[in-house]
């Protein structure tokens, strides 16, 4: 998978886990941090986090490979917020609320395929794009501007194999800004050419306290003695940060077995010997990115505090 500068980028990470295993360290800070208890369950914190990081920033709604060919949609709410992304006639991708504009009622739920999103209180009809089709009963209805009945758009782009969407109408989208030199990271991960292969909804705590889990490896002998610490060495990690998104390394039981034999570093394939995490803020985590499969889970508030949903998908190289 990996060529050109994202090789490189991966083989200076190996470099830099092998110096962690030659002197049993790892990336640190330059001293403890405390987070205060407030942060994870005090309101007023969740309120602003909500209307000034969720609702206006690009927020990683969906991967293209969930939206196969024409004619396809993906619903999803993100903090109370109603979504339905879908892909039209021509293959270009939309962004709306997922409510009807008559009275208001759910239109769809899950994934699927569909000419049009009908609903199912008054079968009201809109097209891939939003647009108002057909009114049951048009002619005893009355008179109105059907034009101005389509289904409200949000701001949405598509790129790397993500479908990125805002939250508030009306805002402008800079993915390439938003991304910044991050870009090389997630472009390595060739999004465009996996499948999903599963998918599952988990509830959580707060936000941050889920995510947390995918930004260290301080955990792996503990928690998962049975699964990821088999693989994965714990507590041998380096960390990068770009802008506001990061990457996490760990050093696999491959580098460590490799080593000990006495191959060189600068021989060995980084993909077999580094797990790393990807990933975008505030809450999408692709780890496994560089193998035949990975997991990408994105970590979503409800209206409460001490509340999410993760959204977990297992993704394949080849079709399943």
């Amino acid at each position: 998978v990996l060529d050109g500068e994202a090789r490189e980028q991966a083989m200076e990470m190996m470099r830099r886990l092998t110096v962690h295993l030659k002197n049993k360290t790892t990336d640190q800070a330059d001293s403890t941090m405390e987070e205060p208890i407030d942060n994870y369950l005090d309101p007023e914190v969740f309120a602003a986090e909500v209307n000034l990081v969720f609702k206006r920033i690009p927020l990683p709604l969906a991967l293209s490979a969930e939206l196969v060919g024409k004619n396809t949609f993906k619903s999803t709410e993100a903090v109370g917020v109603p979504v339905v992304i879908t892909r039209d006639a021509k293959g270009v991708a939309h962004a709306m609320m997922n409510v009807c504009r008559h009275r208001g009622a759910l239109l769809c739920e899950g994934r699927g395929e569909a000419r049009a999103l009908t609903c199912p209180y008054h079968a009201w009809s809109f097209g891939m794009d939003g647009e108002l089709k057909g009114v049951y009963g048009e002619s005893t209805f009355g008179d109105f501007d059907k034009s101005q009945r389509g289904l409200i758009q949000l701001p949405v782009v598509e790129k790397h194999g993500v479908i990125w969407v805002c939250l508030t109408p009306g805002l402008t989208i800079d993915i390439d800004s938003w991304l910044g030199d991050f870009k090389a990271p997630l472009e390595a991960l060739k999004l465009d050419e996996v499948n999903v292969f599963s998918s599952r909804q988990m509830p959580g705590p707060n936000w941050k306290v889920v995510i947390e889990g995918f930004l260290e490896g301080y955990h792996f002998a503990s928690l998962h003695p049975n699964t990821v610490f088999k693989t994965n060495l714990s507590n041998t990690a380096i960390f990068d940060g770009f802008g506001p998104h990061e990457w996490v390394a760990f050093a696999l039981r491959n580098l460590e077995n490799n080593l000990n034999d006495g191959k060189e570093v600068d021989d060995l394939e980084p993909s077999a010997n580094v797990g790393v995490i990807v990933w975008l803020f505030p809450g999408m985590a692709f780890a496994g990115g560089w193998r035949e499969r990975m997991t990408c889970a994105l970590v979503l508030p409800t209206t409460k505090v001490g509340e999410t949903m993760t959204e977990q998908r297992v993704l394949t190289r080849r079709p399943v």
